[in-house]
């Protein structure tokens, strides 16, 4: 199913109604309709950076934050630079959850901090000391992406 989107200015909150996902984020809002959607599991970076026409809605074309990069464009960026590294997995958490996987109320946490991070962010990517803190937000995005945090992988 397709994801609406309409542009919002408020930090990313999830609601969980029976009948609808709504994800509300700093870009844009989502409405996934509950049970539209096929997708119980979760892909990796590998997957969506390999599968741009899987992607929903319009992430495709959007502008990562104040990057200037294309949300695609960020699984082509060194993840040795840790603004990239986490990127990449919040990226995938994202459309993960856009495209209708189950998500876990720490994966919503992590999202929502850290979409309140990237929109707050405007240094230069590569000047990012990566803390404990974005560490630990990398790592349980990484491992809600690669289906260990109960909900499986595709």
């Amino acid at each position: 199913s397709k994801a609406k989107h309409h542009n919002h200015q408020k930090s990313m909150k999830v609601v969980t109604p029976l009948s609808l996902l709504i994800i509300v984020s700093s870009l844009m809002i989502f409405v996934v309709p509950a049970g539209t959607s096929s997708v119980d599991c979760t892909f990796g970076i590998g997957y969506w950076k390999n599968h741009l026409s899987a992607w929903p809605g319009d992430f495709a074309t959007k502008v990562f934050y104040g990057t200037g990069e294309t949300w695609p464009h960020v699984f082509d960026m060194s993840a040795c630079i840790c603004y990239w590294k986490i990127a990449q997995q919040y990226v995938a958490a994202v459309l993960n959850i856009a495209n209708g996987a189950p998500s876990t109320p720490t994966v919503n946490e992590v999202v929502a901090a850290l979409d309140i991070f990237f929109t707050e962010f405007t240094g230069d990517p590569s000047s990012l000391v990566c803390t404990d803190k974005l560490l630990s937000f990398h790592d349980t995005l990484a491992s809600y992406n690669k289906g260990q945090l109960g909900v499986p992988q595709c």
